[in-house]
């Protein structure tokens, strides 16, 4: 077996929690040489809501836990289906030169998923998804109905959310066999739990716990119990969270009445160019319905999502519309993959992967956004599509600000410089790049 150099790893961290510091040091213990390289989704994350802590602070706890270099996954890949998530984090990670791909997973038997992934693969099986969609069964129904129904796959396996994107990632990988895949047996509180384990007994808390557990206290008006949340928390990543609950959460929600601003002063015409409103479905018409019965972003969400559209495809589509994301864009941003290698936060071994991504020749390494896109090339229509893609993580990073209950000292990506951790954790140092 050949000598891994370059693990990556496909990420969100909202919020870095010790789980993740957990796979982190498992895939150092596992391949003490190999460098370990982070794609991390930026200020939106795949389920279509504002990320807790801003992308570099995120990016910052990474790297003290032991990634060598973060880069970000796009917005175009990062706020999308777990297909295209984990095509696109594939995608980064192979131009930035991983031949390995570590992930988590409920499932241990990484030869069980790699056999189901390569039958979902088939033009076959792709023949049988699409007619089942087109009958209106939303892709984790139709996918699980049947591998089921016609492959006796165990429903254990197929409904347990890390086994799915697992599985995406090795469909993904079957188009760089380059890269090897790395199975992390998950171990913790399952994902999407939101009651706190007992800090008091062995186990992590999953990052919608920790959530969870920060907006329940804000509704109350009141502090979250931070003695119980230390146990899940990297020491500085709870003192970060900690003074971004200060300032206040990021609430989707804020945004409803320039949604329903949207939805009922633009004409059908122009909203079908928007991504995902162009199938002729009927998705507008329920978006449209559920702005005049709705009063708030949540109620809004409830309302528009149904068996095909389950409420994280309506938080995406909300983001998709008031950002303007056009279907043509998105298409020509799928062939093309990832176009830049920007820089979140590294350490001085992530130094030496930069040179090595910008010596290959296949990504642009950003570490200053004003250098390739500036605000007022922005407003122009001749961008090319790596400028396309990078102006959208610039939008979404001004998006989450107005999420947030005061937008004025919130970061965004003319203003930031990569985040530069020193090698030794215990120096515990920043600068800026």
């Amino acid at each position: 077996m050949r000598k891994v150099h370059t693990v990556g790893i496909i990420a969100e961290y909202n919020p870095f929690h010790c789980g993740h510091a957990y796979q982190l040091a498992a895939v150092r213990e596992r391949f003490p040489e190999a460098r370990r390289i982070a794609a991390m989704s930026g200020s939106i994350v795949q389920r279509g809501t504002p990320a807790i802590c801003d992308k570099w602070t995120r990016a910052e706890m990474a790297v003290r836990s032991g990634a060598d270099l973060v880069l970000e996954l796009p917005f175009v890949f990062a706020c999308r289906s777990a297909q295209d998530f984990a095509r696109g984090g594939v995608s980064l990670l192979a131009q930035a030169g991983c031949d390995a791909l570590a992930f988590g997973a409920e499932c241990q038997d990484l030869g069980l998923l790699q056999a189901i992934a390569q039958r979902i693969n088939t033009p076959a099986f792709q023949a049988q998804l699409h007619e089942a969609i087109a009958a209106g069964a939303s892709y984790p129904a139709a996918l699980t109905g049947i591998l089921q129904r016609d492959y006796g796959a165990d429903r254990a396996v197929l409904t347990a959310p890390n086994n799915i994107l697992a599985l995406e990632y090795l469909r993904a990988l079957a188009h760089h066999p380059e890269i090897r895949p790395v199975l992390i047996p998950r171990e913790g509180q399952a994902h999407g739990e939101t009651a706190l384990p007992d800090p008091s007994r062995a186990g992590r808390a999953s990052a919608s716990a920790i959530r969870h557990a920060l907006f329940s206290a804000e509704d109350a008006g009141k502090e979250p119990d931070w003695n119980a949340l230390r146990a899940f928390l990297p020491a500085e990543g709870c003192d970060r969270l900690q003074q971004t609950f200060a300032g206040g959460l990021p609430r989707l929600g804020r945004l409803f009445r320039t949604l329903k601003l949207q939805l009922t002063l633009r004409s059908d015409e122009a909203l079908r160019g928007i991504y995902g409103l162009s199938a002729g479905d009927g998705l507008l018409g329920r978006l449209r319905k559920a702005a005049k019965k709705t009063a708030a972003m949540e109620d809004f969400v409830r309302c528009a999502a149904s068996r095909p559209y389950p409420a994280s495809r309506i938080r995406r589509q909300i983001l998709y519309l008031l950002l303007g994301v056009s279907s043509h864009r998105v298409q020509a941003m799928d062939a093309a993959g990832p176009r830049y290698a920007r820089v979140l936060a590294f350490r001085q071994t992530g130094r030496v992967l930069l040179q090595e991504i910008a010596a290959r020749g296949s990504l642009p390494v950003l570490t200053k956004t004003s250098q390739f896109l500036t605000t007022k090339k922005r407003q122009q229509d001749a961008l090319t599509l790596a400028e396309q893609m990078l102006a959208l993580d610039t939008e979404a990073t001004e998006l989450r600000a107005l999420t947030m209950p005061g937008m004025d000292a919130q970061p965004n990506d003319f203003n930031m410089s990569p985040r530069v951790v020193s090698s030794a954790p215990e120096l515990s140092q920043t600068e800026n790049f």
